[in-house]
C-alpha cells in the first residue's frame, strides 16, 4: 500500500515563470590540500542552475501529467532525508527544525516531498545568450542545495546563472549560552 502510494503521489514544484527553460549540473570543487583532523575536507559542492535551450526528449513542461521519466527529484538522495544525513540518525535534519523525532520526520518527509520534481533538466545545453549575470544562493534554515529549487530555478528561466552552495560542515551548540 505504501510503495502504492508513493509511486503515485509524484508532485512538481512550481514552474519558472521566465521565457527560458532551465539547466542544471551538481558540480563538486576539490581544492588541493591536506586534511587532517585540524583542517577538515575544504570540498564545495553546488548546484548551478542555467538558462537552457528545449531538450525535446526530456521536455519537463509537465513532468507529472506526461509521464515524463527523465524528470528529476527535488531531493537528490535518500541520505537528505531528516534525521538521515550521513548515516546517523541522531544528526540534524528537517525534523530537528521541527521538534520532531527523525523515526517520525523521515517517513513523513519520504512520503511528501519524496518523488517532487523539479522543472529543470540535468545536463541541459545551455541557451545562447549574451549576458547572464550570476547569483550565488545560500540556503540556511538547515536546508541543502535544492531546497529552494523553485527560486533558483526561476531564476535561471530569467536568464540568471545560479549556483546555490551546500553548507556541509555546520556547528551544533546543545546550549544556547554557547551561541
Amino acid at each position: 500500500m505504501f510503495r502504492w502510494f508513493r509511486s503515485s503521489s509524484s508532485s512538481a514544484l512550481p514552474r519558472p515563470s521566465g521565457a527560458y527553460t532551465v539547466g542544471f549540473v551538481d558540480y563538486e570543487w576539490s581544492p588541493p590540500s591536506s586534511e587532517n583532523a585540524t583542517n577538515p575536507p575544504s570540498h564545495v559542492l553546488a548546484r548551478i542552475y542555467y538558462p537552457s535551450l528545449p531538450v525535446a526528449k526530456h521536455d519537463p513542461a509537465d513532468p507529472i501529467e506526461s509521464g515524463w521519466s527523465g524528470r528529476s527529484h527535488w531531493i537528490p538522495s535518500a541520505s537528505y532525508y531528516p534525521g538521515m544525513e550521513w548515516g546517523r540518525a541522531d544528526h540534524l535534519g528537517y525534523g530537528y527544525y521541527l521538534k520532531m523525532p527523525w523515526y517520525i520526520s523521515s517517513p513523513l518527509f519520504r512520503l511528501v516531498a519524496g518523488n517532487s520534481a523539479i522543472w529543470a533538466v540535468e545536463n541541459a545545453p545551455p541557451a545562447q545568450i549574451d549576458e547572464m549575470p550570476a547569483v550565488v544562493f545560500s540556503h540556511g534554515l538547515g536546508g541543502i542545495r535544492t531546497t529552494y529549487s523553485s527560486v533558483c530555478s526561476d531564476l535561471a528561466s530569467h536568464g540568471y546563472v545560479v549556483a546555490a552552495i551546500e553548507h556541509r560542515y555546520f556547528v551544533r551548540w546543545d546550549e544556547p549560552t554557547e551561541c
